[in-house]
């Protein structure tokens, strides 16, 4: 089983077994994420490695966000790389119960410092989602994963653990 079907198959567990310990109905979420990472050029496997990912959305409705995001990474081989990258777009709250599914869409710019490819700012769409496991009704812990895909050739994913603060009752 590839790691992103482990990814969706918990998902749709969580899904199963969410209990009914109501979250927060705050307007705001904050969140930090660790993150392992990998890329693709041209479908060559590029250099794993790590991501930092920091998250800001403001609720319209119960369910539905307009987030921004933006991040960096550090990635080791032979010539080590980096990634910077922003994103503006929406995530989709599936429950409000203790365990908190959501899926992510946006668009955003990403620069990766490596030797195969032109250095410059490129966009790309960006898919994802997780799963958040309310510890109070301000602060909530989870996994994440998104896969970016540039307009032109590279894949970028990356998936971890994040903490998530609500606020602004």
């Amino acid at each position: 089983m590839s790691r992103l079907t482990a990814v969706f198959v918990g998902i749709a567990l969580a899904f199963c077994v969410s209990q009914s310990a109501p979250a927060a109905a705050s307007p705001h979420r904050a969140a930090v994420s660790i993150n392992y990472g990998a890329f693709t050029i041209d479908e060559e496997t590029a250099p794993v490695g790590g991501v930092v990912n920091v998250e800001y959305e403001r609720f319209f409705s119960d369910a539905i966000a307009f987030r921004v995001g933006a991040g960096g990474g550090y990635f080791i081989a032979d010539e080590n790389s980096y990634t910077a990258h922003g994103v503006v777009g929406f995530s989709y709250t599936i429950d409000n119960l203790k365990y908190v599914p959501y899926g992510t869409v946006g668009l955003g710019g990403l620069l990766i410092s490596d030797e195969r490819i032109d250095p410059g700012l490129d966009l790309y769409v960006e898919g994802g989602g997780g799963l958040d496991i309310m510890v109070d009704k301000k602060l909530a812990v989870g996994v994440t994963f998104k896969l970016e895909v540039q307009m032109s050739r590279v894949a970028f994913f990356t998936a971890g653990a994040r903490v998530v603060y609500r606020f602004g009752d």
